[in-house]
């Protein structure tokens, strides 16, 4: 889900004047881990205060999208749909391919169908985010 949040800070840093409390710390913190980079290493954990930054423009773009109808919505709907098949499905499962272009094309279609009927646009938002509360109960930390 980091990657709809990277996706959300660029769409929010097209406009910097509306979104200046989520890009100014986010670009600030950035700019000090780069500066505070050794030659040794890099660890992830390092990142880990950016996430609240990234959810919060993960949510303002979200909001943005299903009130405007815009395409962007679409595009989170997708990418957010197939990671929730992944950890919810395939993960426990399996999946082949004709299973996983079957529910390719219905989470296409069903943002589509978003896009024009603001229900079903509550409705998708509302599954993820119970989606999303199962696979946070679900995770086992690897360590």
């Amino acid at each position: 889900m980091v990657f709809l949040g990277i996706f959300a800070f660029f769409v929010a840093a097209l406009d910097v004047r509306k979104n200046v409390g989520i890009v100014l710390p986010s670009v600030s913190y950035i700019l000090l881990i780069i500066l505070s980079v050794n030659q040794t290493d890099v660890h992830g954990w390092y990142l880990i205060p950016l996430y609240p930054f990234l959810s919060i423009a993960g949510a303002r773009a979200l909001v943005d999208a299903i009130e405007r109808k815009r395409a962007t919505y679409f595009f989170f709907a997708v990418i957010v749909g197939v990671q929730l098949i992944n950890a919810l499905y395939t993960t426990p499962f399996g999946m082949t391919p004709a299973v996983y272009r079957f529910f390719l094309v219905s989470i296409i279609l069903a943002a589509y169908a978003a896009l024009r009927f603001r229900r079903v646009g509550r409705a998708m938002t509302f599954g993820y985010l119970i989606g999303t509360a199962i696979t946070t109960i679900l995770y086992v930390h690897p360590a």
